[in-house]
């Protein structure tokens, strides 16, 4: 049996726990994190929760809980559902509550997966004050998830209003030209994503220099490389866009100087 923790409550993951007047449910009023479990470890933990802290703040969202409550809850709930060694973790937090959910994970962070991708045409994103927060209002982005795999596709690129690249349905987007790595700021309406916190912050591991630059299809047609970032999969190399090819160099100096060591072999 496979159980959920709902507001400190071990339930079984089949029991319904929302009520019809649950507010993230019915207006997306909500926040969730997506984290990766190591050797009964949260990876990235503290980058997690200053997002989620921050973006609660800005919901005006009021909670009881501390970021240690909710280590000892997500680390219990998977010794539960024995997913201690290798689990995807997804916390939920609306008002007045919380749901954590575990599912195990079998891959390490790798970078065999060549990705085939696209732009998703049908929805641009805002570039307001709540653009960069993962909230449950998750529409375009789940929409072009959607979009990606029934053109075939790895995954598609979200647009914001200003016809710009913010970042993919599952993932943000670096790019590199000459040497050079490039990612779009936050004003740019991506999401502010942990692992692509944590690559920034330590780019010097890979003697790279790291610019933050608005993103153009036409940029991007233009790059040399291109990868995409999140706690989940660290970092995957993007082999095709429409119908420019890329290579994977620097690539790989970001995943084995920066993201590789995250996971002990």
């Amino acid at each position: 049996m496979r159980y959920i923790n709902y507001n400190n409550r071990i339930l079984p993951a089949s029991q319904g726990v929302l009520d019809a007047g649950n507010s993230s449910f019915r207006f997306g009023e909500g926040l969730f994190e997506t984290m990766r479990i190591f050797e009964n470890s949260v990876l990235l933990f503290d980058l997690h929760m200053q997002r989620l802290f921050a973006g609660l703040q800005a919901l005006d969202i009021s909670t009881t809980f501390t970021a240690d409550n909710l280590m000892d809850d997500i680390l219990e709930l998977c010794r539960r559902n024995d997913h201690s060694e290798s689990a995807r973790v997804r916390l939920t937090v609306f008002r007045n509550g919380f749901l954590i959910e575990s599912s195990h994970l079998d891959k390490k962070y790798s970078v065999d997966d060549r990705l085939v991708t696209d732009v998703y045409p049908h929805a641009k994103k805002s570039r307001d004050t709540f653009a960069n927060l993962k909230t449950c209002s998750y529409l375009p982005y789940a929409m072009a998830a959607q979009y990606a795999k029934r053109e075939g596709l790895d995954d598609c690129f979200v647009l914001n209003d200003a016809g710009n690249i913010c970042d993919s349905s599952i993932a943000n987007i670096f790019w590199i030209s000459n040497g050079i790595i490039y990612t779009p700021p936050l004003s740019e309406g991506c999401i502010a994503g942990v692992m692509r916190k944590y690559i920034i912050e330590n780019i010097h591991h890979a003697k790279l220099k790291l610019i933050e630059s608005p993103l153009s299809i036409d940029t991007l047609e233009s790059a040399d490389e291109v990868f995409l970032t999140n706690a989940i999969r660290g970092v995957r190399p993007v082999e095709q866009f429409q119908a420019k090819s890329y290579k994977h160099e620097f690539t790989l100096r970001v995943f084995n100087s920066i993201v590789a060591s995250l996971l002990k072999s």
